[in-house]
């Protein structure tokens, strides 16, 4: 009697158990709404067979069926469920669903879950499975499932080795659909560490194996517009960012969208245009929300916090930061949370706030201290060795080995003077594929000397011109002093000094003023380019015309007639072209003969730009020194001759020709006059220094600007 209460309480159980697996499994159906899919409507329908009949074995593979094709249609909450289900029914004897259903969790778990130690640890303990049924495919997937994770978890050199293995793998079995994407993940590396060139190359190589299939390409493409965007390389990373859009709205990839949006306000972000960057930013985060990807639009919430940021918006910046690094810390994301904190101390900075720059600037390198270590960057590289010597050994095995079988066919056949032609073809490939290399590496290590030479140059040149800048601007308040304080002893007590004394004080008031002048003249050669950078349409008659009138105001004209023959209106900078004409024109004023100078300015068009003429009947020089006199401070006369002058008018000329892309000459002949040459461009290229660098300028110096205007007025 109790055996068969125990029966029946047994089955009682039984059914418990199934009523509340089949309950919780029709609430998981109802929570998310499927569409009408017959796969898993049919497969659902198997599922309860099996749940009455208790057939268990059937039930796992159902279970592991489910999971990937609620996967397959981005219900990952179902997915996830399903292949728990499958974990928990396979038990020792069935090692194969169980390997599958680890490798399934840990790839959810690694995205779109973001938990990577959980991800780890569930493709660690499938790493532990082997038999029969275990394929190398099984394999090259699981060891790119934990490259995968342990990139996530910032673990950069423990993901390099498992992407090594799985690319190496995946080229030794052809699998081109693997090796594309392990190679493509060790891009993603490299990337992470900073290292764009390398993460190019990596994604090139990926790009080239997955062209090979059908699309789509959208992961590939969006890659190497990143890369190209890390480099600067905006136009390269803008057609890029155009076709993996394309290919995402060709193939209906849902995350192209919101990723190529993402990309594209970095872009104009980089070539100043702010709105445009905020509005693509606004969008991206915005669709990334609504379609669940939480990383991507904390990622893209920190670019619009640098972008706010750039468009002097600080306010929303901060805010949008702060919300970003709410969500970093709570998914504990570093990767994120360092560049949070760069792009909040860049704001702090151009805000004017340098304690709070500093404070996470400091966290910043804090972080990225910890994810990129020495110990870390040199396990990398000999990761990445160890993985190409081992390639190089295994290709000379593979040489040897078909070395050897066409000498026993040769043998066999007794052409022995086939094995001695094969040697030699072989030789000469091999001498010029060594050819080639070396080649390839002088010119790879020759453009990476050049890149670098760029880089200190640019900085370099900003550096100096910020130098001219402070210094032209600070050496003159006490020139002023001394010239002051010099002409009120020479008024106050005139009648206590005797002729020497007041000959010192003189030398000492023209000295001041000569090195007040050439101070003026080095601030307005170090500003060309820096401040007026836009080009408009300029009527060179009506700016000479303005020329003219303020030497007559200034009475500097002294009867001198100057004509003009029928000059164009060019695309140019207006600034720059008064300043130019100024300095020609005040130099066949100061350099005249006797007679009264005479002044013609002319214009010649030509199929791509203009030649201009500026004549006169003054001095003239000598054709010794035409090719040197736009050097900067040279002059032909000493600084006690009648010509006054800073050496510096001819430099600013040659200087603003320059900046339009022209070039100018000197035909000058002693006692028969001067004419000044110079060639511009119609349409000079426009390449406007970003908002974000002249705003750097002016806060670091405020008061050039107003400084340059005071000396106009003067």
């Amino acid at each position: 009697m109790n055996a068969r209460l125990e029966q029946i309480f047994a089955k009682h159980i039984f059914c418990q158990k199934k009523f509340l697996l089949c309950l919780l499994c029709c609430l998981v159906a109802a929570a998310q709404p499927l569409r009408a899919d017959s796969t898993i409507d049919s497969l659902l329908a198997v599922q309860l067979e099996q749940l009455e009949t208790g057939n268990q074995a059937g039930l796992t593979q159902t279970h592991l069926a489910l999971g990937e094709a609620y996967r397959d249609i981005a219900r990952y909450d179902s997915a996830y469920f399903f292949f728990k289900q499958s974990l928990a029914g396979a038990g020792n004897d069935a090692p194969e669903y169980r390997f599958r259903a680890l490798l399934e969790l840990g790839r959810l778990e690694s995205y779109p879950r973001n938990q990577p130690l959980r991800a780890i640890a569930y493709l660690k303990q499938a790493e532990t499975y082997s038999g029969d049924w275990y394929k190398s495919e099984d394999k090259t997937a699981l060891y790119y499932e934990l490259g995968n994770a342990f990139l996530t978890a910032h673990s950069y050199e423990q993901a390099m080795s498992y992407h090594l293995q799985g690319a190496r793998m995946a080229e030794d079995t052809r699998d081109t659909a693997m090796w594309s994407s392990s190679l493509w993940s060790l891009g993603s590396v490299y990337w992470e560490i900073k290292q764009y060139g390398n993460s190019l190359a990596y994604y090139r190589k990926a790009n080239e194996l997955r062209k090979a299939r059908p699309g789509p390409y959208f992961t590939t493409l969006s890659s190497i517009a990143i890369a190209h965007l890390s480099l600067n390389n905006l136009d390269s990373a803008l057609f890029y960012t155009r076709l993996a859009r394309q290919d995402a709205n060709f193939f209906g990839e849902p995350y192209g969208e919101p990723y190529c949006l993402g990309l594209l306000g970095n872009i104009k972000m980089e070539m100043g245009m702010y709105q445009e960057a905020i509005d693509s930013l606004e969008a991206s985060v915005k669709l990334c929300e609504q379609l669940g990807y939480a990383r991507d639009a904390m990622s893209y919430r920190i670019d619009l916090g640098k972008a706010y940021g750039l468009n002097k918006d600080y306010v929303k910046a901060i805010a949008a930061l702060d919300l970003a690094e709410a969500e970093a810390i709570k998914m504990d994301h570093l990767s994120l949370l360092r560049s949070n904190y760069e792009v909040r101390s860049q704001v702090y900075a151009w805000k004017g706030d340098s304690s709070m720059a500093f404070v996470y600037l400091k966290k910043h390198y804090q972080i990225q201290d910890s994810l990129m270590g020495e110990d870390v960057m040199s396990e990398l590289a000999s990761l990445e060795r160890g993985f190409e010597i081992d390639k190089r050994e295994e290709t000379i095995q593979e040489q040897a080995a078909q070395i050897e079988a066409s000498r026993r066919l040769l043998y066999v056949y007794g052409f022995a003077s086939g094995i001695v032609f094969l040697l030699v073809i072989l030789y000469m490939a091999y001498v010029r594929n060594k050819t080639l290399r070396q080649v390839n590496q002088l010119l790879e290590a020759k453009n990476a000397e050049i890149r670098r030479q760029n880089d200190r140059l640019a900085s370099s040149n900003e550096d100096l011109r910020q130098f001219a800048h402070v210094t032209s601007h600070d050496l003159r308040e006490p020139l002023r002093n001394i010239s002051s304080f010099a002409s009120l002893l020479a008024r106050r007590y005139k009648d206590q000094l005797d002729s020497v004394a007041g000959e010192y004080l003189f030398f000492i008031t023209d000295g001041a003023k000569r090195m007040d002048r050439l101070l003026n003249d080095l601030l307005t050669y170090s500003v060309i380019g820096v401040f007026d950078h836009e080009y408009t349409q300029v009527d060179i008659s009506r700016t000479i015309s303005d020329v003219i009138r303020r030497f007559q105001q200034n009475k500097a004209l002294h009867g001198a007639k100057i004509r003009m023959h029928k000059l164009p209106v060019i695309r140019a900078n207006a600034t720059q072209m008064e300043q130019l004409f100024t300095q020609i024109i005040d130099n066949a004023l100061k350099f005249r003969s006797v007679e009264s100078p005479e002044i013609d300015v002319r214009a010649t068009e030509q199929d791509d730009g203009y030649v201009f003429s500026v004549q006169d009947n003054g001095i003239g020089m000598d054709k010794a020194y035409q090719d040197k006199i736009f050097a900067l401070f040279l002059r032909l006369h000493n600084q006690q001759s009648a010509y006054e002058g800073s050496g510096i008018g001819l430099s600013i000329v040659k200087k603003i020709v320059e900046q339009h892309e022209g070039r100018i000459w000197i035909e000058s002949e002693p006692g028969k006059g001067t004419t000044v040459f110079f060639f511009l461009p119609k349409d000079p290229p426009y390449d406007p220094t970003p908002t974000h660098i002249r705003d750097r300028w002016q806060w670091l110096q405020p008061a050039i600007p107003a400084a340059l205007e005071e000396e106009k007025r003067q």
